[in-house]
C-alpha cells in the first residue's frame, strides 16, 4: 500500500473518530442542560405559582426532548454518511489501483509483443505501431499519476538534468534531444519526468519537432 493511500485511510479514520467524538460530546452537554434546568425548575418550584412551574415544566420537557431528537438523528445521520463515504473511497481506490494495474499490464504486453514482431520486421508500419503502444504506455502512466491529485506526495530529491534527460532520450527514439550543460535540480523524479514528457509530446504532436534543445 503505498503512502497516499495509506494517508487517506487515515484521514478517513479520523474524520470518524471527529464525528463520533462530536456526537457524543453534544448530546452529553444537552442532557446536562437538560437535567440541570429540571433540578433548578424543581428547586424554585415553592417560589412560583404552580401554573407558572407547570408552564415552564411542560416547556422545558419539550424543548429538550425535541433538541435532544433533533441532534439524536443528525448525530446518527452524520456517522452513516461519513462511515458509507470511508467505504465508497476504498471502494474508489481499489477500483483505480486493479483497474491501472490491469491496463498498465495489458499495455505493456502490448508493447512487448510489437518489439519483438519489429525484430523481424523492418515494416514501418510496424513500427510505428510500436512507437503508437510506446507512447500510449508513457501516456498511461502519466495520466494515472496526475489523476492521483492530492493524495500525490511528492518526494523532492536532488537529481542531474542529464539522467532526467537521458531517460526521455530512450522513451522518444525518434527525436534528437541535445541537452546544452548538465544541471542539477531539486524535484519529485516523478514529477519532473511528467513535466518533460508532455512538453516533448507537445514539440512531437503539435510542432512535429525533430530536434529538442
Amino acid at each position: 500500500m503505498g503512502n497516499s493511500q495509506a494517508n487517506q485511510i487515515k484521514s478517513d479514520r479520523l474524520k470518524l473518530i471527529l464525528s463520533v467524538f462530536w456526537f457524543v460530546f453534544t448530546f452529553s452537554m444537552v442532557c446536562w442542560w437538560w437535567i440541570f434546568s429540571l433540578r433548578q425548575l424543581d428547586s424554585l418550584a415553592s417560589a412560583m405559582p404552580k401554573e407558572k412551574y407547570d408552564s415552564l415544566h411542560w416547556m422545558l420537557l419539550w424543548e429538550g426532548s425535541i433538541l435532544l431528537t433533533f441532534i439524536l438523528v443528525g448525530g446518527a445521520s452524520l456517522l452513516v454518511l461519513t462511515s458509507r463515504e470511508r467505504s465508497r473511497n476504498t471502494r474508489l481506490r481499489l477500483f483505480f489501483s486493479n483497474f491501472s494495474h490491469d491496463l498498465k499490464t495489458s499495455l505493456s504486453r502490448l508493447r512487448i509483443r510489437t518489439e519483438v514482431l519489429a525484430l523481424s520486421n523492418t515494416s514501418p508500419d510496424l513500427q510505428e505501431l510500436l512507437n503508437e503502444a510506446s507512447r500510449l504506455d508513457l501516456q498511461l502512466e502519466n495520466s494515472l499519476w496526475v489523476a492521483r491529485g492530492e493524495e500525490q506526495k511528492l518526494l523532492v530529491s536532488e537529481l542531474n538534468l542529464s539522467d532526467v534527460i537521458g531517460q526521455l532520450r530512450v522513451e522518444w527514439p525518434e527525436m534528437e534531444i541535445h541537452l546544452q550543460r548538465n544541471a542539477k535540480i531539486k524535484a519529485d523524479p516523478t514529477a519532473i519526468r511528467s513535466v518533460f514528457r508532455n512538453l516533448l509530446q507537445n514539440a512531437w504532436l503539435h510542432g512535429e519537432a525533430t530536434r529538442i534543445d
